[in-house]
This record gives C-alpha cells, sequence and structure tokens, in this order.
C-alpha cells in the first residue's frame, strides 16, 4: 500500500531513515548484551546511550526542519507524533541496557533473552515499513506482526517474572530481573505504538 508522509517535504524521510538505523544498532547491540558479562555488557551498554544521545539529536533536528518548512497540513503532526515514538523506542532500549550493565546481570535467563530478541524483531519490521515509504509494500503485514509479537512479549514476560519467583534463590536478583523484564515489555508496548502510528499515517493516505 503506498505509503506518503509528508509529500511536500520528503527531506523529512531521511531523519526517519537516521532514527531507523540507530534503533537497528541499538536492538542488535541489546540482544548481545543480553548474553554477556559484565565489562563487556557495561560497553555495549555505553555504546546503546551514545546511540540514544544521537537519537536525541535527530529529534531536535525533525523540529527544527519541521518548524522551517512552513507546511500548514496536518503531516508535520504526524511526523512530529512518528519522530516522539521512534525516541520512546530507543529510550526503553537504553533504560534497559543500563540496567542490565549496572545491576551486573550476568546474562539473561532464556525469557528474558526472548524479550530482547522480540525488540529486535520488531525493530526489523519498523525498518522494513520505513524503508517502504512511498512505495507499495507489505506494511500492514509488519504492523500486523509487530502486534502479533507485542502479544507474545506479554506473555512471555509473565511466565519470565513467575519463573523467577519459583527458581530463583538470590532475592535480589529476582528484583533485578524483575525490574528489567518490565522495561523490555514496556519497550515492545513502545514499538506497538510506532506501528500505530504509522498505521494512522496510512490511513490517511489511502
Amino acid at each position: 500500500m503506498p505509503f506518503n508522509l509528508l509529500p511536500r517535504n520528503d527531506s523529512v524521510i531521511s531523519f526517519f531513515h537516521k532514527q531507523a538505523d540507530g534503533l537497528r544498532e541499538a536492538s542488535r547491540q541489546l540482544v548481545v548484551e543480553a548474553t554477556s558479562y559484565d565489562q563487556n555488557a557495561r560497553s555495549l551498554a555505553a555504546e546503546i546511550l551514545q546511540l540514544e544521545h544521537h537519537g536525541d539529536d535527530l529529534i531536535r533536528e525533525l523540529h527544527t526542519a519541521l518548524n522551517e518548512s512552513f507546511i500548514t497540513t496536518p503531516e508535520p503532526e504526524d511526523a512530529r507524533i512518528l519522530g516522539s515514538r521512534f525516541d520512546d523506542v530507543l529510550d526503553g532500549i537504553e533504560d534497559a541496557a543500563h540496567r542490565i550493565a549496572a545491576y551486573r546481570v550476568s546474562s539473561l535467563p532464556a525469557n528474558g533473552l526472548r524479550l530482547c530478541e522480540i525488540i529486535e524483531s520488531c525493530v526489523v519490521l519498523i525498518v522494513q515499513d520505513i524503508n517502504n515509504v512511498g512505495a507499495t509494500g507489505n506494511g500492514a503485514d509488519h504492523r500486523a506482526e509487530i502486534k502479533r509479537l507485542e502479544q507474545e512479549a506479554d506473555s512471555v514476560a509473565r511466565s519470565g517474572i513467575a519463573e523467577l519467583f519459583q527458581r530463583e534463590s538470590d532475592a535480589l536478583r529476582v528484583l533485578k530481573l524483575k525490574e528489567i523484564y518490565e522495561f523490555l515489555e514496556s519497550t515492545i508496548d513502545r514499538c506497538e505504538d510506532v506501528a500505530d502510528a504509522l498505521e494512522s499515517i496510512s490511513a490517511k493516505n489511502l
């Protein structure tokens, strides 16, 4: 389905491609960090933090570009919302990555790793959707798959937290992992928010 965001200002699309690239790298590094130990995890978390800072810079650039474009149609507000949703996902990845490193969690249990993998899968779908801007693609299928993954994540997080209380003997580790799981699940919710924003924009351009 054709998808035209800001048809009068195609240069703004470049900001979303840059945001998508940063999200893709951050989600990849999060999966690596989920199976890393101590120093390596801290190094990866620092790299993700730099990506998050760059994402903040892109948001400021986007707002400046929109403010200077003098477009009076509803599209600039759509762009601001989409940019904000992208930034929310990157913030969520950084929040989770920081806690994995700061709490010195030596590799996540299987459920935690699966949540990280779901984040990466959602981001890949988002990137594919953005890359199809202005072309006939599978955007609706991508967004449906993100929603399916969000539902899977709910189940994985609940099962994972239940297993922590059943199998972990270290109470402090239980609390650390539970908090990490909750941040990971919240980040997947934010991925669904991106899908919803893309769906709304797409619907306006039918």
